[in-house]
C-alpha cells in the first residue's frame, strides 16, 4: 500500500519519523506498514483530546499496540475549547501539539486516505471556498519546523479495512464518528454513500478532478510567484503602489504566495484576504489597517505592507539589569556583543538596564532629542517602536537596540559611545 517514493522519503528522513497515532484503523494501518516496510526507527504521537469518556482507554490501547510493535509512544494532552466549532477547535489543538512536539528534520506521518480527501473537497465546496480549498489536503507540506506526509491519501478506505482484517490488526472505533451533527460525519454517513451508489466511480472521478485542479493551480502559482518578484521590496515588506496595479484576484494570490514563502501554510480564507486588501488599498495614507491571523500580523507603514509575527504588549515598567550577556525578554532576545569602536563604552556597563518606551523619552545628542523624532528620522515602523528595547544608564536613555533583521543599526548617544580605541557593547534585538 505504500509507494516506493513514500518508503524512500521515510528512509531518507534525517530526524525522527513520527506517526500521528489515534488508535483508529487508519493510523493503525500506517503505523504497521511503516514498521514492516522501512528501515527507520518509528515513533508514535498520541494526542489525547479528553473529549470522550473513553479517551484514557484509547490512550492505553495505543500504549499496548506500540509496545507490541516495539514503537516508542509519546502522549500529549490538549485542552480543547468546547464552544463554537468543536471539530475545528480539536484540529487546531492537535496541530498545535504537533508543532510543539516536532523538531527540525522530523517527519510527521498522517493517515488521511482517499475518502477523507473526498469529504474535505465536498466540505470546502459546500462552504463556497476558493479554488485553493478545492485542492484538498496536500500529499505533503511543512508543519512547524518539520515536514508532513500523507502516504495513503490515494488509498480508498475499503482497501484499508480489508488490509487491517487480513493482518488481524487491532484498532478502536470512535463512537463520535456516528454523530451526524458534525458536517464531516454527515457527509460520510449520509451523503457520500448515496453518491457512490449512483456514481460508482466517484472516488476515481474526484481523484482525477483533483489532479486537473492541481495542474491549473500550478499555472496560478506561477503567475503569483512572478507578481511577488515584482512587488517584493525585501523579505519583510511589499510595495503597496505595485500591489495596486494588480487585479484583486492577483492581489489575493500574490498575498497567499507571500505567506507560503514565510512558511505559513494555514492561510486566511480568500474572502478575508480580499476584504482586508480592499480596506488596505482604499484607506487613507496615514491609516493602518491591521489583519491578525493565528500568530501573524499584516501591518501598513508608509508605502509598504509588512508581515510580522504578533508581539505581546510590553511592560513599560519592567527593567532588565544588564550583566554582560544576552537577555531573554518578553518578545525575543537582546544579544550583547563587545566590539571595538562601537556601542556603549564597556566601562559604563555595570549601570546599564534594558526597558521599553512609555512615552516622552529623550536621548542626548548635541541637544536633547525626543525618541519619537529619532524613530521617525531612522524610518522605524510605528508598530515596532513600543517593542524595541531601550538601553538606560541609571535612569537616562542612552541607546536604542539595533534590529539587524530589519537593517536598523543601534542608536547610541555620543557621550557614552566607544571611540576607536575603546571597546563597547553592541546591542541587537532578535524577535
Amino acid at each position: 500500500m505504500l509507494s516506493q517514493s513514500d518508503i524512500e522519503s521515510v528512509n531518507s528522513c534525517r530526524g525522527r519519523v513520527v506517526v500521528a497515532y489515534s488508535g483508529g484503523i487508519d493510523s493503525t494501518v500506517v503505523l504497521y506498514l511503516l514498521c514492516k516496510n522501512t528501515e527507520k526507527t518509528i515513533h508514535a504521537l498520541h494526542v489525547n483530546h479528553a473529549l470522550q469518556d473513553d479517551a484514557d482507554d484509547w490512550q492505553r490501547h495505543c500504549e499496548k499496540v506500540c509496545e507490541d510493535l516495539g514503537v516508542e509512544l509519546y502522549t500529549v494532552n490538549v485542552d480543547v475549547k468546547r464552544s463554537g466549532n468543536l471539530e475545528l477547535a480539536a484540529r487546531n489543538a492537535r496541530y498545535s501539539a504537533f508543532e510543539h512536539f516536532l523538531l527540525e528534520d522530523d517527519l510527521l506521518v498522517l493517515a488521511h486516505h482517499l475518502d477523507d480527501q473526498i469529504e474535505t473537497v465536498l466540505l470546502h465546496l459546500l462552504r463556497g471556498d476558493s479554488p485553493f480549498g478545492l485542492r484538498g489536503m496536500p500529499q505533503e507540506r511543512t508543519v512547524g519546523k518539520a515536514r508532513l506526509i500523507r502516504p495513503i491519501l490515494h488509498i480508498a478506505r475499503d482497501r484499508i479495512v480489508e488490509f487491517a482484517n487480513e493482518h488481524a490488526l487491532d484498532w478502536i472505533e470512535d463512537g463520535s464518528n456516528q454523530n451526524i451533527e458534525f458536517n464531516r460525519n454527515y457527509l460520510r454517513a449520509e451523503i457520500i454513500p448515496r453518491l457512490k451508489s449512483r456514481w460508482t466511480n466517484l472516488s476515481t472521478t474526484i481523484e482525477n478532478a483533483l489532479i486537473r485542479i492541481e495542474e491549473g493551480m500550478e499555472v496560478i502559482d506561477f503567475v503569483a510567484e512572478s507578481d511577488l518578484k515584482e512587488i517584493l521590496v525585501d523579505q519583510r515588506k511589499i510595495s503597496l503602489e505595485k500591489l495596486k496595479v494588480l487585479t484583486p484576484v492577483r492581489q489575493a494570490n500574490v498575498f497567499r504566495i507571500w505567506l507560503k514563502h514565510k512558511g505559513i501554510t494555514d492561510v486566511p480564507a480568500n474572502r478575508m484576504i480580499k476584504d482586508y486588501l480592499n480596506s488596505l488599498l482604499t484607506a487613507r495614507v496615514d491609516a493602518a489597517p491591521l489583519l491578525i491571523w493565528r500568530d501573524i500580523e499584516l501591518r501598513r507603514y508608509g508605502d509598504y505592507l509588512y508581515l510580522i509575527r504578533s508581539l505581546e504588549k510590553e511592560n513599560t515598567e519592567a527593567r532588565y539589569q544588564f550583566r554582560g550577556d544576552s537577555i531573554v525578554i518578553n518578545n525575543g532576545i537582546v544579544n550583547a556583543d563587545m566590539t571595538k569602536g562601537q556601542g556603549i563604552v564597556v566601562g559604563r556597563s555595570k549601570d546599564l538596564s534594558i526597558g521599553f518606551r512609555s512615552g516622552g523619552e529623550k536621548i542626548r545628542f548635541q541637544k536633547n532629542r525626543s525618541l519619537k523624532n529619532v524613530f521617525q528620522e531612522n524610518d522605524v515602523p510605528s508598530f515596532l517602536r513600543d517593542h524595541i528595547p531601550l538601553i538606560f544608564l541609571d535612569e537616562e536613555l542612552v541607546a536604542v537596540c539595533g534590529v539587524a533583521s530589519w537593517e536598523l543599526p543601534p542608536i547610541v548617544a555620543p557621550h557614552v559611545r566607544a571611540d576607536a580605541s575603546e571597546s563597547g557593547w553592541h546591542f541587537d534585538w532578535q524577535f
